[in-house]
Protein backbone atom coordinates (compact mmCIF):
# COMPACT_ATOMS: atom_id res chain seq x y z
CA UNK A 1 0.00 0.00 0.00
CA UNK A 2 1.01 3.58 -0.40
CA UNK A 3 2.35 3.15 -3.94
CA UNK A 4 0.99 4.89 -7.00
CA UNK A 5 -2.38 3.89 -8.41
CA UNK A 6 -2.50 2.20 -11.79
CA UNK A 7 -3.66 5.50 -13.30
CA UNK A 8 -0.82 7.43 -11.67
CA UNK A 9 1.73 4.86 -12.87
CA UNK A 10 0.43 5.05 -16.45
CA UNK A 11 0.41 8.85 -16.39
CA UNK A 12 4.00 8.85 -15.10
CA UNK A 13 5.14 6.30 -17.71
CA UNK A 14 3.46 8.25 -20.52
CA UNK A 15 5.14 11.46 -19.31
CA UNK A 16 8.53 9.71 -19.24
CA UNK A 17 8.00 8.38 -22.75
CA UNK A 18 7.05 11.88 -23.95
CA UNK A 19 10.18 13.38 -22.36
CA UNK A 20 12.42 10.72 -23.92
CA UNK A 21 10.86 11.27 -27.35
CA UNK A 22 11.26 15.07 -27.09
CA UNK A 23 14.92 14.62 -26.08
CA UNK A 24 15.56 12.32 -29.04
CA UNK A 25 16.45 9.42 -26.75
CA UNK A 26 13.81 7.26 -28.42
CA UNK A 27 11.38 7.64 -31.29
CA UNK A 28 7.90 8.92 -30.56
CA UNK A 29 5.34 6.13 -30.61
CA UNK A 30 2.61 5.96 -33.22
CA UNK A 31 0.12 5.52 -30.37
CA UNK A 32 0.02 4.75 -26.66
CA UNK A 33 -2.34 2.05 -25.39
CA UNK A 34 -3.28 1.85 -21.75
CA UNK A 35 -4.99 -1.37 -20.59
CA UNK A 36 -8.61 -1.87 -19.64
CA UNK A 37 -9.30 -0.34 -16.23
CA UNK A 38 -6.45 2.14 -16.62
CA UNK A 39 -8.69 4.22 -14.42
CA UNK A 40 -11.45 2.76 -12.31
CA UNK A 41 -12.89 6.24 -11.77
CA UNK A 42 -15.02 7.76 -14.53
CA UNK A 43 -12.92 10.67 -15.87
CA UNK A 44 -16.11 12.44 -16.92
CA UNK A 45 -17.28 12.48 -13.31
CA UNK A 46 -13.90 13.01 -11.67
CA UNK A 47 -12.28 16.26 -12.82
CA UNK A 48 -8.88 15.62 -11.16
CA UNK A 49 -8.54 12.25 -12.90
CA UNK A 50 -9.69 13.77 -16.19
CA UNK A 51 -7.17 16.62 -15.87
CA UNK A 52 -4.23 14.30 -15.26
CA UNK A 53 -5.19 12.00 -18.14
CA UNK A 54 -5.67 14.98 -20.46
CA UNK A 55 -2.25 16.33 -19.44
CA UNK A 56 -0.61 12.97 -20.26
CA UNK A 57 -2.37 12.88 -23.65
CA UNK A 58 -1.23 16.44 -24.38
CA UNK A 59 2.35 15.68 -23.28
CA UNK A 60 2.79 12.72 -25.60
CA UNK A 61 1.05 14.39 -28.54
CA UNK A 62 0.00 11.03 -29.97
CA UNK A 63 -3.23 9.05 -29.83
CA UNK A 64 -3.70 7.46 -26.41
CA UNK A 65 -6.27 4.72 -25.91
CA UNK A 66 -7.37 5.02 -22.28
CA UNK A 67 -9.27 2.13 -20.73
CA UNK A 68 -11.78 3.49 -18.24
CA UNK A 69 -14.72 2.31 -16.19
CA UNK A 70 -17.55 4.75 -16.89
CA UNK A 71 -20.71 5.22 -14.86
CA UNK A 72 -24.38 5.70 -15.79
CA UNK A 73 -24.57 3.15 -17.22
CA UNK A 74 -21.66 1.18 -15.79
CA UNK A 75 -19.42 0.11 -18.65
CA UNK A 76 -15.78 -0.57 -19.45
CA UNK A 77 -14.60 1.54 -22.38
CA UNK A 78 -11.54 2.59 -24.29
CA UNK A 79 -11.29 6.19 -25.48
CA UNK A 80 -8.87 8.14 -27.62
CA UNK A 81 -8.31 10.82 -26.43
CA UNK A 82 -10.35 12.06 -23.44
CA UNK A 83 -13.78 13.09 -24.75
CA UNK A 84 -13.57 16.86 -24.44
CA UNK A 85 -10.38 16.91 -26.52
CA UNK A 86 -12.11 15.14 -29.43
CA UNK A 87 -15.73 14.18 -28.70
CA UNK A 88 -16.63 10.72 -29.95
CA UNK A 89 -13.43 10.40 -31.98
CA UNK A 90 -12.99 6.81 -30.94
CA UNK A 91 -14.75 4.71 -28.35
CA UNK A 92 -14.78 1.00 -27.60
CA UNK A 93 -17.35 -0.49 -25.24
CA UNK A 94 -16.77 -3.84 -23.61
CA UNK A 95 -19.76 -6.16 -23.98
CA UNK A 96 -19.13 -7.63 -20.53
CA UNK A 97 -20.74 -4.64 -18.75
Amino acid sequence: MGGPTVTEALIFATGQLAAQARAGARPAPDAVIWPENSTDLDPGRNPPIYATIAAAVAAIGRPVLVGAVLQDPLRNTGRDPPPSLAPDRCRYRSRGH
